[in-house]
């Protein structure tokens, strides 16, 4: 089964890979790929087209880049690396 990356930032978006398996890694679904040379990778199953696009992305006619999940999440990462650098 062929998978295509859909995550519109990742660098290998729109690239095709061989389904190796599915996995859960820290409690999210991911699938385990083969490139050409065999390599495997994982990545989360959402950045691929095996899912339904995002309905936020459909309602935003492919001009929303970011979901209102991804600021939070991204929030708190860069709180997390401002208490780490205080310390």
């Amino acid at each position: 089964m062929l998978i295509r990356i859909t995550h519109p930032f990742h660098p290998w978006y729109n690239r095709q890979f061989i389904l190796d398996h599915q996995a859960t890694i820290a409690a999210e679904r991911r699938f385990v790929l083969l490139d050409e040379q065999g390599l495997t990778y994982d990545i989360p199953i959402t950045w691929t087209d095996y899912v339904a696009p995002d309905p936020c992305v459909q309602i935003g006619q492919g001009k929303l880049k970011l979901r209102a999940d991804d600021l939070v999440n991204m929030v708190e990462l860069v709180a997390s690396w401002r208490r780490e650098r205080r310390a």
